[in-house]
C-alpha cells in the first residue's frame, strides 16, 4: 500500500500508518512540526516528508490519501484530486461539508464531490478528541 497523508497533526497518525504501509508520503505545511516528523521519518524508512502547501505539491500515484483539511481549501484540493491517481480517499472534515454532501445540497463543492466520489460517513469525531494535552 502506498499512502499519501496530508496535514499530519504532530505525526500521531503518520506513525501508526508507517508501521503498516509500504510507502508513506507526508505533505505538511506547518514547519513547526519539522522535529517531530523528522523523528518519525528516521524511525520509519518508508516515510518521505514534503514540507509545503498540498495545493502546490505534486501528489504521487498512491493507493490511499488520508487528510484533514481546513474547510477553505477543500474545494481546490478536490479539484486537484481530479487529476491524481489514487484508489481511496479518507478525509477528516467538518460537519458543514459532510452535511452538504450527504444532503446533496445544490452548491459547487457538494456537486463536485458527489459527481466524482462515492461518499460515506464513517464516524463523527468530536472536538474533544483533538485535545493533545491529556495526561
Amino acid at each position: 500500500m502506498k499512502l499519501l497523508q496530508y496535514l499530519l497533526c504532530l505525526g500521531i497518525l503518520t506513525n501508526l500508518i508507517a508501521q503498516k504501509a509500504k510507502k508513506v508520503t507526508c505533505i505538511e505545511l506547518d514547519q513547526r512540526l519539522t522535529t517531530q516528523l523528522e523523528e518519525i521519518a528516521r524511525q520509519h524508512k518508508n516515510t518521505e516528508l514534503v514540507f509545503g502547501n498540498v495545493l502546490n505539491c505534486y501528489i504521487p500515484k498512491c493507493d490511499k490519501i488520508i487528510t484533514s483539511l481546513p474547510y477553505r481549501i477543500i474545494e481546490p484540493f478536490i479539484n486537484k484530486l481530479l487529476k491524481c491517481e489514487f484508489n481511496e480517499l479518507y478525509m477528516i472534515v467538518g460537519n458543514k461539508y459532510v452535511d452538504g454532501i450527504l444532503k446533496k445540497q445544490n452548491n459547487k463543492l457538494s456537486i463536485l464531490t458527489n459527481c466524482f466520489f462515492q461518499t460515506t460517513k464513517y464516524l463523527e469525531i468530536f472536538p474533544s478528541s483533538f485535545n493533545l494535552n491529556q495526561e
